[in-house]
């Protein structure tokens, strides 16, 4: 259902008008008609700071610890102060990481020469002579450079020998080794080094966990932020008149909180006037549903809006939509998984109450179509030996297919039920007599085909009752379908939408075979993966009922997590295509947003 709209118009003086929005921000109920404009470099500067924020904000949320730092945050902590801290420390923390990577390499190259005095190369050098570096395996040194060179080893490993050379470069030096870069710096003080730098990321990363603290001062201050923004582009959007004189505002207020603004507008010095929304006019959508299908918004939402004078199609696609999910999995094992699943995580995260409200509705709604399929974690209960006796009440995969094609049908005559009361409701019933003349041939089609009489019958198919019915509905296809047209115009477009309708209503019919393939691959995937835990588990006792229990919860939990998948995507698919073109589903709403402080 679409919340009724109160279209207004405000006319104020130029000096009033920021008091008169201020005020207008802090009631929250009004829509304002926003006109896109070129953003100002203040206007890109509040953006990049709210970007700054919500950065920080979802940073903090990854790195929050369980359980809260003993830090205080000062009362007067000012966030822009904070977050630019927040920032430089992750930045030199990053930079911190890098450089331990550095130094740790370095002082393992280090470790094998250990500590000589930082002045040993000065002196060395003041001698005319210089220190050489070399390594080699164990195998490739030979005593004898001892006796050719002045060497000294410095330290050795189970496979490496680090050895000097004092070169006075009288001649060369011709070794099976190879040379090292003299190091600028002893291995003591390069591990001092690398001790500060891991003191350093340790008071970083402690004083990060202090400013999580911040999270819910940053998002103030980003919302403030976006309120000052919304407060710019609709102070922007005010049409000029009289010389700059007198501004001029429109806005839409739903029907429920009207009472609110006038009472409001009576005490501002502003000349308005009001009028409901008219089904053509652009006013903002929202929706307001019972309990039940509010639970389904966020899947319509996904598609589009609808059209302020069109038809909000979430409470008629919700019991299919469940119905559909259930018969996609088809699983009561899987079913009862979702609804603890779910039920657990409402402790955990009540943001997304409504969500995983949903997900337990569609855990039931899976349980409920096992007392059709009879399947459990893949196994079906007719071929066990406490369900046997049950078994013919199943439904097997021959009655599955045709079960499928025959939702396909209702959703797609219910679709058309649907479009026939919108279109009359919006337009008169005359416009709406072509889509019922439809629905009657369809349905007496369908009736009298089933019914099975004899060919002289009354009931017979295609017998003088159901040829009635068609004549009837050939009337109302043919002369109804453009009111006030001339009626060889009329029958020209229904010849063409007998040509669509014959075409269309096959192809969406086969659409809802995924229905039963889902339902099909779910089932078997769960009986192979039964089949592997089973078949595969060593005949040890222990051991073999681990492997068999990890086998079906990894396998189980896979197949859990595509079908499911399957099960939310196909069925969303029917509906946004299959099912919203039969019911003339008219999309592009925007959605209802006010002019208030964001909170």
């Amino acid at each position: 259902m679409i919340a009724k709209m109160i279209h207004y118009s405000f006319l104020l003086y130029h000096k009033d008008i920021e008091g008169f929005m201020t005020r207008l921000q802090e009631l929250g109920v009004v829509d304002l008609r926003r006109v896109q404009r070129e953003q100002s470099e203040e206007d890109r500067l509040i953006w990049n700071k709210v970007n700054q924020y919500n950065q920080a904000v979802r940073a903090i949320k990854m790195m929050e610890p369980e359980t809260k730092p003993t830090f205080v945050l000062p009362r007067d902590a000012q966030p822009e102060a904070l977050l630019e801290e927040w920032e430089s420390l992750l930045a030199e923390k990053e930079s911190t990481r890098q450089d331990l990577l550095r130094i740790s390499k370095e002082v393992v190259e280090l470790k094998p020469w250990g500590e000589f005095p930082s002045d040993i190369f000065d002196r060395v050098q003041a001698l005319g002579l210089s220190l050489r570096f070399f390594s080699c395996s164990k195998k490739a040194f030979h005593e004898n450079w001892k006796d050719l060179y002045p060497l000294s080893i410095i330290s050795s490993t189970d496979k490496t020998i680090f050895f000097v050379i004092l070169d006075d470069a009288s001649e060369e030096i011709l070794i099976n080794a190879l040379e090292i870069k003299a190091p600028d710096i002893s291995y003591p003080e390069k591990e001092k080094e690398l001790r500060w730098k891991e003191k350093r990321l340790s008071e970083i990363e402690n004083r990060l966990l202090e400013l999580t603290l911040c999270r819910e001062l940053f998002e103030e201050a980003q919302k403030t932020l976006l309120t000052q923004i919304d407060f710019r582009v609709a102070m922007s959007s005010a049409d000029a008149q009289a010389e700059n004189t007198l501004l001029f505002l429109e806005g839409y207020v739903p029907e429920d909180h009207n009472e609110a603004l006038v009472r409001f507008l009576e005490e501002e010095s502003v000349v308005y006037s009001s009028a409901p929304a008219s089904k053509e006019d652009p006013a903002p959508i929202l929706l307001k549903n019972g309990r039940f299908s509010r639970l389904f918004e966020p899947i319509s939402k996904l598609y589009s809006l609808p059209s302020y004078g069109g038809m909000d199609l979430t409470p008629f696609f919700a019991p299919f939509f469940m119905m559909m999910f259930g018969f996609c999995l088809g699983d009561a094992g899987y079913g009862l998984i979702m609804i603890l699943a779910a039920t657990f995580a409402k402790k955990k995260m009540p943001a997304i109450k409504d969500i995983l409200t949903l997900v337990q509705l569609l855990g039931a709604a899976t349980i409920v179509f096992c007392f059709f399929t009879g399947s459990v974690f893949g196994i079906s209960l007719g071929d066990t030996e406490t369900f046997s006796a049950w078994k013919s009440y199943f439904l097997t995969m021959d009655n599955l297919f045709p079960l499928a094609l025959g939702v396909g049908g209702v959703q797609i005559v219910y679709g058309m039920c649907v479009k026939a009361v919108g279109r009359g409701l919006r337009f008169g019933w005359i416009h709406s007599v072509s889509t019922f003349g439809w629905i009657l041939l369809i349905i007496s089609t369908v009736l009298f085909y089933f019914l099975e009489k004899p060919e002289h019958s009354l009931l017979a198919f295609f017998g003088p009752l159901h040829i009635g019915f068609v004549s009837l509905a050939c009337l109302g296809i043919f002369f109804f379908n453009s009111p006030g047209k001339n009626p060889l115009v009329n029958v020209g477009m229904g010849m063409w939408d007998s040509y669509n309708m014959a075409t269309g209503m096959l192809g969406d019919m086969l659409s809802y075979i995924r229905l039963f393939a889902l339902n099909l691959s779910s089932g078997i995937l769960g009986g192979v993966f039964n089949s592997l835990a089973f078949g595969l588990s060593p005949d040890i006792p222990v051991v073999g009922f681990f492997v068999t229990l990890l086998i079906l919860c990894i396998g189980h939990g896979i197949n859990l997590f595509m079908s499911a998948l399957g099960s939310l995507v196909h069925p969303m698919r029917l509906v946004f295509v299959e099912f919203y073109k039969n019911a003339g589903f008219e999309g592009a709403g925007k959605a209802y947003r006010p002019f208030k402080i964001q909170s």
